[in-house]
């Protein structure tokens, strides 16, 4: 006969990976928080890539006895959406569901062109000048 017993099965802990803001091209981001609902037993590294992308740290570790969040940064420099790809590594990576990827948007720089300003005698009032952007700002903006 076989020997009877249990077996408990936990719930796979989880991470939350911040949510991107969209970003101007070569900016780098306010600081993004990773969550994780529960610590490891010893430690579990999360290293983010994706292309024309550099995170700063490189990668997060979480350890035991340590918090449930880290920071980091993002600075994107290839135009358009780009994913964000996640490898989760260390000795308790298996404990952890794993981590879908993310995305986030690079849009090119806004640029300014200010106009030729003319040579004026005194009195002299100029033609209308004008003030050209490469791209509409979503927002006002006051020169």
């Amino acid at each position: 006969p076989l020997a009877s017993g249990s077996i408990t099965i936990q719930a796979a802990k989880t991470f939350t990976p911040p949510t991107y803001p969209l970003l101007g091209n070569g900016v780098t981001s306010a600081s993004l928080t990773m969550a994780v609902s529960a610590v490891p037993s010893t430690s579990v590294t999360i290293t983010p890539s994706g292309t024309g992308l550099t995170f700063n740290p490189t990668s997060l570790t979480f350890t035991s006895g340590g918090g449930t969040s880290a920071t980091w940064t993002v600075t994107g420099t290839t135009n358009g959406a780009q994913t964000i790809s996640y490898a989760v590594s260390g000795t308790d990576q298996y404990e952890y569901t794993p981590l879908a990827s993310g995305s986030i948007t690079i849009q090119a720089a806004k640029t300014f062109t200010p106009p030729t300003y003319p040579v004026l005698g005194n009195g002299v009032t100029s033609a209308s000048l004008t003030m050209a952007v490469s791209a509409v700002p979503s927002t006002s903006v006051t020169i």
